[in-house]
């Protein structure tokens, strides 16, 4: 969990948007689809508002 805080940081000050992902029992690959497919959903309403 240090290593995760340190490179946090780092990115903060780089303006990077950081993102840590805990899959648990689940596909992490599933799980990213998931996500990404649902940020996607947003931005497209967002802009089209």
């Amino acid at each position: 969990m240090k290593g995760i805080k340190n490179n946090i940081e780092a990115l903060k000050n780089l303006s990077f948007l950081y993102v840590v992902v805990e899959s648990g029992e689940d596909d992490l690959e599933d799980s990213l689809y998931c996500l990404m497919k649902q940020n996607h959903k947003a931005a497209a309403e967002k802009l089209s508002a």
